[in-house]
């Protein structure tokens, strides 16, 4: 049996040790020189102007930390507390009477693709994303709001059971669950997009424009034709919420439910449509092909289990052991704080046979970007046919601007079968 960490328990333990926010300790106690964050970001459905963006905290979703307006672009610019930091922040962007959006589906209820959509036409739509911001950051930048991060979001607040105290390298990882979810849903190879919410979408409109030159048009291509099949009906936030729904149902059934299928199927072919109505009149990036979508899939190797992430970490040695990693963190320096780690589950894995192998291998992974590792110790308490377990501590130390902030973890692996 191997000793060496798959690739996906390595990926679950190294995000263990940061999951308790050493990047929380930058700074200092002073509130006076806490600096703003700048929010910018660009919502596309397609290009919404004057519409209203609203910024919460989401253990607040009642009152906005920010407000502003989408310009002529559908590009907004929102000053936010540096309080915020290292908290999930929940962007919304919804029509007013003054919205406007021209038509990027082959038709927009009874109206034409090119077409200007007016604020009642639109009738409140609302997109979402969001995004958390590492302590000390003073800007995030290229924040994407559309019909697919609407979708996502609705599916990590949904599946994650503590979304309010997510922590920046927690919330990530369940962005790129959902990404996956959300990608595959409509047949797509969700390893060309990693996370959603780094993806700039471009207007279905401006595909030529927008994606000259761009290695990735083919995908990004893809992507806007079908953040533009929701506006084929008049209430488009009805459409995107029957898509949400329907993975959540899925996720919940561990499959496509019919409804979801049929669902999918209908979006299929407004895709289709657009895609032949842009082929026609040449609005496609030149020298592209767009690839059909694949036969709708489930993955089956991700899902959401109360505040936790399960990740099937593929066949490997015996392949039917599961993974949970639980502990604590204490934060040594520049104050002493101890909190209880989200567990992570990782599923169809091995346990290792040699701790010191297991010991070196961590610390290789994890020293990166400034991270270093030191007192680090991996001790077998207990092995059996069943059940392994392993008991693991070390200081983990992170340096950024002339400061450092000190941790030190407490795990516990129990590999069970």
């Amino acid at each position: 049996m191997s000793t060496k960490l798959t690739w996906n328990m390595a990926k679950a333990a190294c995000g263990i040790l940061l999951l308790s926010g050493l990047a929380g300790c930058f700074g200092d106690d002073d509130d006076d020189k806490v600096q703003d964050i700048s929010v910018q970001g660009k919502a596309v459905k397609g290009t919404l102007v004057n519409a209203d963006v609203s910024l919460y905290n989401a253990s607040n979703m009642n009152t906005p930390i920010g407000t502003g307006t989408t310009d002529a672009n559908g590009e907004f610019e929102i000053s936010i507390s540096g309080d915020s930091a290292d908290k999930p922040v929940v962007v919304k962007v919804t029509s007013n009477a003054n919205t406007t959006m021209v038509c990027d589906a082959d038709k927009c209820g009874s109206v034409n693709r090119g077409d200007e959509m007016t604020g009642s036409e639109l009738d409140g739509l609302e997109l979402t994303s969001h995004f958390v911001a590492q302590q000390g950051d003073t800007e995030v930048s290229d924040l994407p709001v559309n019909s697919l991060t609407t979708a996502a979001t609705e599916v990590v607040m949904a599946q994650a059971g503590d979304f309010a105290n997510l922590t920046p390298e927690g919330l990530k990882s369940l962005q790129e669950k959902a990404t996956e979810i959300v990608m595959q849903s409509f047949g797509l190879n969700s390893s060309t997009a990693t996370n959603l919410f780094e993806i700039n979408i471009p207007d279905a409109n401006k595909l030529a424009t927008e994606l000259s030159g761009d290695s990735n048009a083919s995908f990004k291509s893809q992507l806007a034709m079908l953040n533009a099949a929701f506006a084929s009906e008049a209430d488009i936030s009805a459409e995107i919420e029957k898509f949400y729904d329907g993975i959540n149902a899925s996720i919940n059934s561990s499959g496509l439910t019919s409804n979801f299928s049929a669902y999918l199927s209908t979006l299929k072919t407004r895709y289709e449509a657009l895609y032949a109505a842009l082929n026609a009149d040449g609005s496609l990036p030149t020298g592209v092909n767009i690839p059909d979508l694949a036969q709708f899939s489930w993955p089956d190797n991700i899902s959401f289990e109360d505040d936790g992430i399960i990740i099937d970490g593929g066949s490997g040695g015996d392949g039917d052991w599961t993974l949970v990693i639980t502990g604590t963190s204490t934060v040594t320096t520049p104050v002493e704080v101890t909190v209880d780690i989200p567990e992570v589950k990782v599923t169809n894995t091995t346990p290792p046979t040699n701790t010191d192998e297991i010991g070196t291998q961590f610390k290789e992974i994890t020293e990166v970007d400034g991270v270093t590792v030191s007192n680090y110790s991996f001790e077998e308490v207990e092995r059996s046919a069943n059940k392994v377990v392993i008991k693991y501590s070390a200081t983990i130390s992170v340096s950024s601007n002339g400061i450092t902030a000190t941790q030190t973890q407490n795990l516990t692996y129990t590999w069970t079968k």
